[in-house]
C-alpha cells in the first residue's frame, strides 16, 4: 500500500491506480517434476507474470496470465502466488497452454491457466494498433528474486528502440535495467495495460548503459490469435 504522498505522485504520471498493477502480477515458483538424480533438492526457479483476464465459471474462478516463456518451458510444476494489497492471498496450482518458439528471433512469452477462490485483479492488453513511441515513459511491476510485486514498482522508465517484427520477434528495448530474477514481468503503459513482458536483462552494457529486452504486447496477441484463448483480446 503506498503512503497518501507517493500515491499523489504516481498519479500525475499514471492514469491508473498503481495498486493495480501490483495485485495484476503474480509470483512464479517452478520446480522439476522428477528429482534430479544426483541432487537432494528439487531444482526452484522464480519469475513473475501478469493476470490479463479473471473470471467466475459456476463455482470456479478463472485466471490467465502471461509470463515469459524461459520461465515456465520445461517439464515443470508451476505454482502462482497471487497478492492484494500488498498481502499473499496464497498459491495456486498454473497450468502451461500457448508458448511462443524457441528458435532464434522468436519471441519469449507464454500463457498460463489457474484457479483461485476469488476474483482477482488483472490489466487490459494494449490494442494491436497501440501507438508506442521511442521516448515514452513506462512501468514495470515483478518479483525480483521471488520478492513481492510492490519491492519492485518501476516508473519513468523510458524506452530506447522498438523492433518493427519483420525479421524477427516485436521487442522493445528499455533503459534501467530489471532487477535479477524477474523474468516474466510486466511492461505497462500510463494507462496501465500491458505492453511487454521482460525476455531479458543483457549482461553488457551498450553506449547508454545497461537495459531490459521486453517482448512486445504484439507477440503475446499473436500468441493468442486463432487459438481458443483469443476471447482474451476482448474486453476484460
Amino acid at each position: 500500500m503506498y503512503p497518501l504522498f507517493l500515491t499523489a505522485l504516481l498519479f500525475i504520471s499514471l492514469e491508473v491506480n498503481p495498486q493495480t498493477l501490483e495485485d495484476a502480477s503474480v509470483r512464479l515458483i517452478t520446480t522439476d517434476k522428477q528429482d534430479c538424480p544426483n541432487c537432494k533438492k528439487k531444482h526452484v526457479g522464480y519469475g513473475s507474470g501478469t493476470i490479463v483476464k479473471s473470471f467466475q465459471e459456476g463455482d470456479d474462478f478463472i485466471n490467465y496470465l502471461v509470463t515469459a516463456r524461459h520461465v515456465v518451458d520445461g517439464d515443470e510444476d508451476i505454482l502462482v502466488e497471487v497478492f492484494e494489497n500488498d498481502q499473499s492471498l496464497g498459491g495456486c496450482r498454473g497450468e502451461l497452454l500457448l508458448k511462443s518458439g524457441k528458435k532464434a528471433g522468436d519471441s519469449d512469452v507464454a500463457l498460463v491457466r489457474f484457479k483461485s477462490t476469488r476474483l482477482l485483479a488483472a490489466v487490459l492488453l494494449a490494442d494491436e494498433a497501440y501507438d508506442l513511441k521511442v521516448g515514452d515513459l513506462v512501468i514495470t511491476v515483478g518479483c525480483p528474486h521471488g520478492t513481492i510485486p510492490p519491492q519492485a514498482l518501476n516508473t519513468d522508465i523510458k524506452v530506447k528502440t522498438i523492433s518493427s517484427g519483420e525479421k524477427s520477434a516485436y521487442l522493445i528495448k528499455c533503459d534501467k535495467i530489471p532487477e535479477e530474477g524477474r523474468s516474466g514481468s510486466g511492461l505497462f503503459n500510463k494507462k496501465g495495460q500491458l505492453i511487454g513482458v521482460l525476455s531479458a536483462r543483457p549482461k553488457y552494457p551498450d553506449v547508454d548503459g545497461r537495459y531490459g529486452i521486453y517482448s512486445s504486447w504484439k507477440e503475446v496477441i499473436k500468441l493468442l490469435k486463432g487459438t481458443t484463448y483469443e476471447f482474451l483480446l476482448g474486453p476484460k
